[in-house]
């Protein structure tokens, strides 16, 4: 699958190798993975075990642990709340982080 906006009900598993946006409606269950993850300004997410993504854009409000092997950008519009492992991380002006972040390691799968 390329990429993925979900706004509503999914169960099952979905790769998406481009972007995988998600809105506060969205009720998933099962897993995910994407090369790109995109919570847009004034959604939320809460997801019960680490993302791992190629990277991130956080716009809106994310609780979660992330792992990406990129770069994630908090933008000013964010609220992130967990633990970042990562290539980069951005945090923009006025964006809120609450967690711990391990920067610029290289990781291999688990």
């Amino acid at each position: 699958m390329g990429s993925a906006v979900i706004k509503g009900r999914f169960i099952g598993k979905l790769v998406a190798e481009g972007a995988l946006e998600i809105h506060s409606s969205a009720n998933i269950k099962g897993s995910l993975a994407a090369a790109r993850l995109v919570i847009p300004s004034g959604h939320h997410f809460r997801w019960h075990e680490p993302l791992r993504v190629g990277g991130a854009d956080i716009g809106g409000e994310l609780v979660a642990d992330l792992c990406a092997t990129g770069a994630v950008r908090l933008k000013s519009t964010a609220r992130y709340f967990g633990a970042v492992e990562a290539g980069n991380l951005v945090v923009e002006s006025g964006a809120v982080f609450v967690g711990t972040a391990r920067i610029g390691v290289s990781r291999g799968r688990d």
